[in-house]
């Protein structure tokens, strides 16, 4: 049997805010497939008033309609550090700070280092060890 699964109340293309995998598939006679929804929320809002519907090949449209119910929250992140000060340095001798960050909220909250603006390389070059990373409630980075 072949199906198809959709949110018919998400958005289009790169709008999209539920990932299904796989979103099509066959199943055989008296076996299962799991299936996996992965919200990626764009604005901050409950979701409510959404469905899962299955289509199968031959039979019909929207046979099976599973309600999905999710709620976007931000965490507010902060860090003590306001700035960095190196003092003097030298030329070509990497030197290392480490800026910790909290989450004091109930809920986790995930960041990502945005590239360097290519006009400030002339000034010093920054490599964070971390790129992105997700911090629990109440706790440090």
């Amino acid at each position: 049997m072949k199906f198809k699964l959709y949110i018919p109340e998400d958005g289009k293309f790169m709008q999209r805010e539920f990932g299904i995998n796989p979103a099509s598939a066959s199943v055989a006679a008296h076996t299962s497939v799991c299936i996996q929804i992965e919200f990626i929320p764009r604005t901050i809002q409950s979701y409510n008033n959404y469905f899962l519907c299955m289509d199968v090949e031959g039979v019909g449209e929207s046979l099976v309609e599973v309600p999905v119910t999710a709620k976007c929250s931000v965490a507010e992140l902060q860090s003590d550090r306001t700035h960095i000060d190196y003092g003097e340095c030298f030329l070509r001798y990497p030197y290392k700070e480490i800026i910790p960050i909290r989450n004091d909220s109930d809920e986790w909250g995930k960041f990502e280092v945005q590239p360097q603006d290519e006009t400030t390389l002339v000034l010093a070059s920054i490599v964070p060890e971390v790129q992105t990373a997700s911090i629990p409630p109440h706790s440090i980075y």
